[in-house]
This record gives structure tokens, sequence and C-alpha cells, in this order.
């Protein structure tokens, strides 16, 4: 699961100063840990931040219950303030990971591969057509030997999302998806041979495109905008992707014009044909809801940020809510799922440090298993 909420955070601050109902946060003024995750399987990496703003990750591994460090990754080539780690990807023993600051915020990706218990960098990607302000990697999504990366760049109006695929041990671009010139990326995600990925445009209007794969080429299966098309709604500005159902976020960091909740859009699909499944909304009904959204199977989890992650089930067509996490000591600010097991990261906790939290279902419980501190 990833962070790209840059944009997002920008509208609830200044939401938050226009109001001034807020509670100031503690500034992060440590290593941030927690600020993004992913998990796959036993695996789990974890953003952070070391001396002199220089980002690195962190790599789990579960024995029985017990989470223990396998490793720390850093960009061989790594520098202050490239945004390495920002945002991250893993599928089984690979992991991708997103330094969109680099170079004047043209950006990078370095892949990492697992040999045993041990991680070495495979490869760094950086776009032959690259230009400053494209924050390439500024998110990311990863499914096997397939692997998604965005890039958007306002002032160029430059957005689309490069795919990039493995032919042994070298990763080379297959295709890459292009954006209307107006229109910001959101968010990317992948499951088999199927890719989404968002995009909004100057007023908050939204767009979920979703292509399709047919051997080394991706097409345009169905393209999706909100059946509430307000100003300032964000329509995708986080997606997450199973083989048949489409989440997609919509936070309202803004309220509209009208009275509107925020919501997570449930889609599934029939043939080649998505169709909205339910509209999912927090109890509390306010707004930045669905600032970020995560699938696994028939379980889907919301983020509302600064907040509490809301887990939904799904029963036949059915969604409905089965939980709300963490504790009220804490907040929830990135999360990831797979299967019965939740991160949920609190960067800003402890003056910065950090925390994560993992939590694992057992039935229709879940608890807190772990928590983790940087080492």
């Amino acid at each position: 699961m990833k962070q790209r909420f840059s944009i997002y955070l920008a509208l609830v601050v200044l939401f938050v100063a226009l109001t001034a109902k807020a509670t100031a946060q503690t500034p992060a003024l440590g290593r941030e840990f927690g600020k993004s995750l992913a998990v796959s399987g036993n695996t789990a990496i974890i953003g952070a931040v070391e001396s002199v703003n220089k980002g690195v990750v962190y790599v789990y591994y579960r024995n029985g219950a017990t989470w223990i460090q396998q490793q720390k990754l850093e960009a061989k080539d790594g520098s202050s303030q490239d945004g390495f780690g920002n945002t991250l990807a893993i599928s089984g023993d690979t992991a991708i990971i997103g330094a969109p600051e680099r170079n004047e915020k043209t950006g990078a990706v370095y892949v990492f591969v697992r040999n045993g218990s041990n991680w070495t960098q495979q490869q760094k990607i950086e776009l032959s057509d690259g230009e400053k302000g494209d924050f390439f990697g500024n998110d990311l999504a990863i499914e096997k030997n397939i692997f998604l990366a965005g890039i958007s760049n306002d002032r160029k109006r430059r957005s689309g999302v490069y795919v990039f695929e493995r032919s042994g041990t070298v990763w080379r671009l297959q295709q890459k998806l292009s954006l209307g010139d107006a229109e910001v990326l959101g968010s990317v995600a992948i499951n088999d041979d199927r890719a989404a990925f968002s995009s909004h445009g100057a007023h908050g209007e939204g767009t979920v495109y979703i292509f399709a794969r047919n051997g080394a080429s991706w097409t345009e299966e169905q393209k999706i905008v909100s059946s509430e098309p307000e100003l300032g709604l964000y329509f995708g500005m986080s997606v997450a992707l199973g083989p048949d159902t489409l989440v997609v976020g919509a936070p309202a960091p803004i309220p509209p014009l009208k009275t509107f909740q925020s919501a997570a859009y449930v889609f599934a699909r029939k043939d080649k044909t998505w169709q909205l499944q339910q509209k999912l909304t927090a109890p509390d009904g306010t707004f930045t809801f669905a600032g970020a959204v995560a699938l696994s199977g028939n379980t889907a989890v919301i983020l509302k940020p600064d907040s509490l992650i809301y887990i939904f089930t799904r029963n036949g067509g059915k969604w409905t809510l089965q939980k709300r996490l963490p504790a009220k000591d804490s907040v929830a600010n990135s999360f990831a799922i797979n299967g019965d097991i939740v991160l949920i990261g609190s960067p800003g906790m402890n003056n910065g440090e950090g925390v994560v939290q993992i939590f694992v279902r057992s039935g229709k419980t879940w608890i807190q298993q772990h928590k983790l501190v940087a080492q």
C-alpha cells in the first residue's frame, strides 16, 4: 500500500486553516517511521527518514507471532531530500521504492530483490524522457514481474503511468499510459492483467481509468466517473483493484458547495463492464474519509488521515463495517493490508519517531499482534 496524498493533504491543511477548528499536530522531527507501508505474505516494508532527511526502508519478516527486522534498505547513490521511501510496494521477493524528489524532482524508482534473507538493489530506473518536476515514482504498484509508476508534473502538465516488465533480471519500459493535459495523477493499482489509475482536474473532478493487458499491449477497457460529480469531491484520489472489484476513494477534503459525505465507491466487474456495487461511508459522516483505500479479497480498508482506518467486509454483494482501528491513543496516517494482516503507520507519534501497529484477524475480531519502532 502506498502514500500519495501531497495535494490532498495540502487541501486538508488549507481547510483547517480557514475554519480554525482543528487541533494542532506535533510536527514530525524524528524518523517518521511508518510514513509509508506495504505488505506481502509475511514480509512488511516500512518507510522512514534517517539523518539529514535521507530516506530508508525497513524490512520486517513474520515468524509465528513475532515480527523481526530483516534488513534496512538504502539507495546506493541516495542523497538527502530525494524522497526515497516516500512510496513503495512489494510483491513476493521484489520491492520497489520511489524517490520522487530525486534530481530536482525528476524522480527515480529503485528495485530490490530478496535471495534467501538478503535484499540487494537490482536496478535503478529513471525515465529517458524525464523532466524536472515529474516526481516519477510518486505512486507505485507491483504484481509479480509488472510494476506501474506514476508521474505528475503540474508545471509542464505532464501526467501519466509508466508500465515496466521484468525479463530475467532486467526491467524495461513496456508502455506509457497518458492522461489528458489538464489532469493530475491520483493513484495507481494493478491486479493480474488489469491496471487502474485515477486523475483529477483543477476543481477536484475525478476520473478512473481501467486498462487491460493483451500480450504486451495495454488498452483502455473503461473510464469511470462519479455519479455525483461535485466540485471538490476528488473522486479517485485513491484506488484499489482486485480480480473483479474496484474501490475508489472520494475524500472531499474541502466541503463542496452542496451537501456531500466523503465516501468510497465499490465497483464490481461483470465480463468487461464495471458497475457500481455500493457506496461506503463513515458512520460519523465527516469529510476526508477515504483519503486512501486498499483491498484484499472481500476486505476493504479505508483511511481517514490523522484519525482511523475503517475495515469493511463483503458477504455476497453487501459490504458492512467490521471494525475501526487503531486505539484512541494513536492515529492512522498510512496502512497496508494482506489477507488477515493490517499494518497501521503513525509517523508523527513519539515526537516524530513514529510507530507501526500490526493487527491480525481471528474470525471477525482484530487483535494487536505487535508494535514496531525504528531500530
